[in-house]
């Protein structure tokens, strides 16, 4: 841990910090103002009675059926899979093959870009699954929400019956039919009840730390794209018009040049390597007679693709961490979500200096 630490280079720094605060910061006015009340007495209303009166911010986002928290954010690592599979094989793939060919190798090796990357993401898949599906049983997520003193329980009217937990992680539907034991409990009194009439219900987890879990996968998605993403970017600033584009030493200042990817693969083929790192050089434009299949076959518009798939899901993905701090879960259940992210991002490898192993080519 104390040599990953050390390795933490600037752009790395600034990125937790800018996601730190983001968390921190909204959560707490979150907590101040109210805004999360109307959700957290919807996700457990015998732990927040006192917001029986909240009503929902006047947002789409603040519903948990919205479009983009369904198609999105319930599916992010699905999406981010596809990302990264993309830059794997348009930016990735050629760095890598040119590794190769200049120190003569026909295998690539453990510092390999593309090798470093597939590692990566092995890595950071393991900690989603470990964290929200799976860790030898139940998810570490669902261990510390029972550790801190959460239960499966199932609702009924104004009764509170505690039922095993796997109950509520299968998202079995419960009926006196099926599990009539459950029913004889004390504090819950069947005389007068028409028993048919508990059927179809479904046992929810409450009480307890319950880690938002959209938290973590988002902070996780953002830092793990950006170390996928980061060797390149110098050469898409150098190619900003000149108004915005940064110096190449301030450039140089957030991503070290030994960080920089071994070629341009936004370059069009056929521009030398001088002008494919030249920060007055302009954006690529592609002959006017090319069709538009032609112009997709290129593989440099095909990297300017991939490339901005992954700046979109990165600023799609801040978008919706934000509105997850402004109206759902406790601030400390978001702090726990940020804290794992972090430390889940620590735990990948990280690009070498030895991986460059040539000055910067176009493709």
């Amino acid at each position: 841990m104390a040599r990953t630490l050390a390795s933490i280079r600037p752009y790395q720094i600034a990125a937790v910090t800018g996601l730190s605060a983001v968390v921190l910061l909204a959560s707490s006015y979150a907590a101040l103002s109210g805004a999360t009340s109307y959700n957290l007495f919807y996700s457990d209303p015998f732990r927040f009675p006192d917001a029986v009166t909240a009503s929902r911010p006047a947002t789409v986002f603040a519903n948990r059926k919205n479009l983009l928290n369904a198609l999105f954010v319930k599916k992010v690592w699905l999406w981010t899979t596809l990302a990264f599979a993309s830059q794997a094989y348009l930016l990735r793939r050629p760095w890598s093959k040119l590794l190769m060919r200049v120190n003569g190798s026909k295998e690539p090796g453990p510092y390999d870009p593309l090798v470093r990357s597939i590692l990566r993401y092995f890595v950071a898949t393991t900690a989603w699954v470990f964290f929200t599906s799976w860790f030898l049983g139940p998810s570490l997520t669902d261990r510390t929400f029972l550790l801190t003193g959460g239960q499966c329980r199932l609702e009924i009217g104004d009764h509170n019956i505690p039922v095993p937990s796997e109950l509520c992680r299968s998202r079995t539907k419960v009926s006196y039919e099926s599990h009539p034991h459950l029913f004889h409990t004390s504090g819950f009194d069947l005389y007068g009840k028409d028993t048919k009439s508990l059927t179809d219900l479904a046992p929810r987890f409450r009480g307890g730390l319950d880690m938002s879990g959209h938290t973590f996968l988002l902070i996780l998605s953002i830092l793990f794209l950006l170390e996928e993403i980061a060797p390149f970017l110098p050469y898409l600033l150098l190619r900003l018009p000149a108004p915005i584009r940064p110096t190449k030493a301030l450039i140089e200042g957030i991503i070290p040049r030994s960080q920089w990817a071994s070629l341009d693969p936004f370059s069009r083929p056929g521009s030398s390597p001088t002008q494919s790192s030249n920060a007055n050089n302009a954006p690529s434009t592609p002959p006017a007679s090319q069709t538009l299949a032609q112009q997709l076959s290129n593989p440099h518009i095909q990297a300017q693709i991939a490339a901005g798939a992954i700046f979109a899901h990165i600023g799609l993905s801040f978008w919706m961490l934000l509105m997850t701090q402004l109206y759902f879960h406790t601030l400390s259940e978001k702090v726990a979500g940020l804290v794992i992210g972090i430390l889940s991002w620590l735990a990948l490898p990280k690009d070498l200096p030895a991986s460059r192993g040539a000055p910067a080519k176009s493709q």
